[in-house]
C-alpha cells in the first residue's frame, strides 16, 4: 500500500512538472500570437492543443488518485479541446 501512494505522488509531481512546461510554452505562443496576431493564425490550434494535453494529463492525476468525477470531467474538457483543435485547423486551412 505504502508503495503505491508513492508511486500515484510521483506519478503526480511528474505530470504537474509537464503540466508547467506546457503552460509556459503555451504563454509564450499566446504572447506571440499576440504580437503577430494576423500572420500566425495556426498558432490558436496549438494553444488548443496544449491545453487538452494539460487537461489530459491533470485526468490522468485525478483518476490516479481516485477523484473519479474531477477526472471524468477533466478528460470531458480535453476531448472538447481536442474537437475545438480540429475545427480551427480546419477553419484556417
Amino acid at each position: 500500500m505504502r508503495r503505491s501512494r508513492r508511486s500515484v505522488r510521483q506519478l503526480g509531481q511528474s505530470i504537474d512538472i509537464m503540466n508547467i512546461i506546457l503552460a509556459v510554452v503555451m504563454i509564450a505562443l499566446v504572447v506571440v500570437l499576440i504580437a503577430t496576431s494576423a500572420e500566425n493564425k495556426i498558432l490558436f490550434s496549438v494553444i488548443f492543443g496544449i491545453e487538452a494535453l494539460i487537461n489530459l494529463l491533470s485526468g490522468i492525476k485525478q483518476a490516479a488518485s481516485s477523484e473519479t468525477l474531477r477526472a471524468i470531467l477533466l478528460f470531458t474538457a480535453s476531448v472538447i479541446m481536442v474537437l475545438v483543435t480540429i475545427f480551427t485547423t480546419m477553419v484556417i486551412l
